[in-house]
């Protein structure tokens, strides 16, 4: 028997592979040393995003690892949603060994699941980021990069010849004629298409000759801003004699003047915002930001790269379709142009969708779908061999714009185009009939979801057919499921070089106080010197003495106090919501059915049977025999009302149980936190006692002060303004934060108390953490401020030291406010890297 481990992290793009060695009893790594001839270290699999090269891996891991019909166990590490592309895979594939797939103890949390907390998170750390003074410039910075790589804004990257019909593919996605096709390739702008949410409202925005231009359309209205002399008259004009016909051919209007306009005073960027109709775009939570790229074969020599870093300034995780026909997958035309594209920041090459545009026109295999030698062969060509990632989808742009628009073209060559074609992609009976869909190469877990999603939808057959929902639910599943998990990375990279800016800004400040520090204990005598020096030490040694002390005592008494709940109470709980549901339902009425169901089939037995001895007769055998075979049914059909109605009220006591839970969770989780924070403010109350008393002692055996300063101090530090704690409490445990299981219709009660405890084991965790870390920073905080009280009060009758005590005080303020947004700040990237991290299940 052999084991192997996959172990995909999508967060740090990274898939690696183990075996497990029998004799050392343990997971080793395959890599150059053991099994240097292995496809399994190939960077290829190694970098590329786990669902994609999903067949190829298990296909490889069976052909080095699958002897006979020898036992083969494939375990997975990752996350579920891998997971179960995995167990489709495997449940399709052929095998010749005994293959078994097995989940890891650990694994990692869907990236959709994470995204969510961490865009909460940064919502409630922005406030606090922002109060920073030094390095204001890059914190703004950070913070919107921080926002940009967590917004639901993906980018769309379209690259291609203008012969491809680049123009009505962006058309087909936004379903409008925004962009004119047919036009000659005169100008190398890149169009940036924003979507919105207002169907009425409509932008173009560009600079002409240096100055801005802006074109605002809302239902039949228009303004132009900017100045522009004969430039805005003429497009003033332009919009006068479009504007009836509606914003989608008042704007296609103003791009065809733009484009005939001498591109030398236009912008290389234009930018448009428009609602993107029809599709599934209004199921999808993101906002799409389409960018056009000039084909290489435009005429200027604009250097495409730079424009499109500049239209891509501010976003991230933008997803790569090059589109191209059929007849020109062996073309190298754009290859310098997507090299470029690919290794930009903002863009995810691992995620290329390949658009084959014009399918309909197209000499496809005539069995409806490319076979599997057919389709090595095409991935064997130029542009599929260099790019092929997540799929190659096959497209009429025109139908699937059709579909959107019901046929109203603005271009008449696409109007014929569509009306000419409509029974092919719309008539089932039609001896031409085609799904475009079906020819789409892509992994097979990938392809098989797609085309059921395809085949559920019978209510827009040219819209499915067309090719274009497809490509439509591949884009959604980028911005749903794959790009989340770059979201996550980006984000916690962004908060961890806040954090640094922050340190930077505490050291610096902490560097200046010691110098004035030491600055003021040089100008002061010896003795007051001393005394100085032994408050400061003392205040030192206690407050790290007392935080660590402190450390233990809460961790102690949370894991003493938590919450919990027992199998037994579980038990209890559910013979009572039991009972009380049944009788609810009236169950004892169903279990009398059942009684008398039976008592009539006997006495019915007897009374018949009895006749049938005294008068032998046809007539009333067959009776006898039919009122028994009804009571025969009654008896069943009244035990099966009853187990009914059993089944109801244990699935009603179940949901009693999930309620009272929930209800439990949140009580018992406020309380115990509630009382934790209560213990911690004693201990640390009882400790500021204790560090009174002993910087007492200290300023009264001092010979540096006369007897009515010391006095005087010490009555200062008895009576100094107790600590001040701001703890809060915004971890609220939910019934929906773990799995329910059941059998039959009674929950599993042990699995259920397991699950539980383990939810109240993970709050007392955070609750430790929260309230330690807020509470030792606020005694930290006053340690430090009554040390600077007992100084200035040691040096106040100098004005100069006095002043330089300030400035000390000043500066150690400003301290325990960056060390407040340190914790808050720190605290929270520690929690995003435990949720991007390896989980375990216990």
């Amino acid at each position: 028997m052999k084991q192997v481990k996959i172990i995909s992290d999508p967060y740090k793009k990274e898939t690696s592979f183990q075996i497990f060695d029998e004799n050392q009893k343990n997971w080793i790594n395959i890599d150059k040393l053991s099994n240097p001839n292995s496809k399994l270290i190939s960077d290829d699999f190694k970098s590329s995003f786990f669902p994609f090269k999903i067949q190829e891996i298990v296909e490889t891991i069976i052909k080095e690892y699958g002897i006979g019909d020898n036992q083969l166990d494939i375990y997975f590490k990752g996350t579920p949603d891998h997971f179960d592309d995995l167990q489709q895979i495997i449940e399709t594939i052929d095998v010749s060994c005994k293959l078994t797939l097995f989940r890891d103890d650990s694994y990692l949390i869907n990236a959709q699941d994470v995204l969510p907390e961490i865009i909460n998170i940064f919502k409630k750390l922005k406030p606090i980021i922002e109060l920073g003074e030094d390095n204001k410039e890059k914190l703004k910075k950070y913070i919107e990069r921080f926002s940009d790589s967590s917004a639901d804004r993906i980018p769309l990257c379209v690259i291609g010849n203008y012969s491809s019909g680049k123009s009505t593919f962006i058309n087909a996605l936004i379903g409008k004629e925004i962009l004119p096709s047919g036009d000659d390739p005169v100008t190398a702008k890149v169009f940036k298409i924003n979507q919105l949410e207002n169907d009425n409202s409509t932008y173009i925005k560009f600079e002409y000759d240096g100055n801005d231009v802006q074109i605002l359309i809302n239902d039949k209205n228009f303004e132009v801003l900017g100045q522009t002399s004969s430039f805005e008259q003429e497009l003033k004009e332009i919009l006068k004699e479009n504007i009836e016909d509606g914003n989608v051919k008042t704007i296609n209007a103003c791009i065809a003047y733009i484009n005939k306009t001498d591109y030398t005073r236009i912008s290389s960027i234009i930018e448009i915002g428009t609602s993107f109709k029809g599709g599934i775009w209004n199921e999808c939570s993101s906002r799409f930001i389409i960018i056009d790229t000039p084909g290489s074969n435009s005429a200027t020599n604009l250097d495409h790269s730079e424009v499109l870093d500049k239209a891509l300034k501010g976003l991230t995780n933008g997803l790569p379709l090059y589109v191209s026909e059929a007849n020109k997958l062996d073309s190298t035309d754009n290859f310098d142009l997507y090299k470029k594209v690919k290794d930009m920041p903002e863009i995810d090459s691992r995620f290329t969708m390949i658009i084959v545009n014009k399918a309909d026109d197209s000499d496809l295999p005539e069995e409806g779908y490319y076979t599997e030698e057919n389709e090595i062969a095409l991935l064997n060509q130029a542009i599929p061999k260099s790019m092929y990632s997540i799929g190659i989808y096959f497209v009429s742009s025109i139908m699937g714009l059709g579909a959107k628009c019901n046929g109203d073209f603005a271009n008449k060559h696409s109007r014929k185009i569509h009306r000419k074609n409509l029974d092919m992609f719309s008539d089932i009976e039609d001896e031409d009939y085609t799904c475009l869909y079906n020819f789409n190469i892509m992994p097979r877990q990938i392809k098989t979801n797609s085309i059921e999603k395809c085949k559920s939808i019978m209510n827009d057959l040219v819209y499915v057919n067309s090719g274009l929902y497809a490509i439509e639910h591949g884009i959604q599943n980028f911005a749903n499921k794959y790009s989340a998990y770059n979201k996550c990375k980006q984000s916690l990279m962004y908060l961890e070089k806040i954090i640094k800016l922050i340190d930077s800004e505490i050291k610096k400040l902490v560097s200046e106080s010691e110098k004035k520090k030491k600055e003021l204990i040089e100008s002061l005598n010896e003795e007051k010197a001393n005394l100085l020096d032994t408050i400061e030490k003392t205040s030192r040694d206690r407050k790290s003495e007392f935080v660590e002390e402190g450390r233990v005592f809460l961790r102690q008494y949370t894991q003493e106090n938590k919450p919990s709940i027992s199998h037994n109470e579980l038990v209890s709980y559910e013979e009572e919501f039991i009972k009380k549901q049944r009788r609810n339902i009236q169950y004892s009425f169903y279990q009398e059915q059942v009684k008398d169901s039976k008592r009539s089939f006997v006495n019915n037995l007897k009374s018949g049977f009895g006749d049938t001895i005294q008068n032998l007769s046809f007539d009333i055998i067959s009776n006898a025999v039919s009122t028994a075979i009804s009571d025969g049914k009654n008896i069943i059909e009244s035990y099966y009302d009853r187990n009914k109605a059993e089944k109801d009220a244990d699935k009603l006591a179940a949901k009693d149980i999930i309620d009272k839970i929930d209800k439990d969770l949140t009580i018992n989780s406020d309380e115990f936190f509630s009382k934790t924070n209560e213990a911690s403010i004693q201990y640390w109350d009882d400790k500021s006692s204790e560090v009174r008393k002993e910087l007492s002692k200290i300023v009264l055996g001092s010979t540096a002060l006369s007897e009515s300063k010391k006095n005087e101090l010490t009555e200062l530090i008895m009576n100094y303004d107790a600590i001040e704690y701001n703890v809060i409490h915004d971890n609220i445990l939910k019934v929906e934060d773990y799995k329910f299981r059941f059998f039959s219709e009674k929950l599993i009660k042990i699995k259920l108390s397991i699950d539980v405890n383990k939810l109240y084991d993970s709050f007392a965790k955070y609750t430790n953490n929260t309230i330690y870390e807020s509470h030792s920073l606020s005694f930290k905080r006053w340690m430090d401020q009554l040390s600077h009280i007992i100084t200035e009060n040691i040096v106040d009758y100098n004005p100069l030291l006095s002043e330089l005590q300030k400035a000390i005080n000043a500066e150690i303020d400003k301290i325990h406010e960056l060390q407040y947004r340190q914790e808050v700040v720190e605290s929270n990237i520690a929690y995003i890297r435990k949720k991007i991290d390896w989980q375990t299940n216990e």
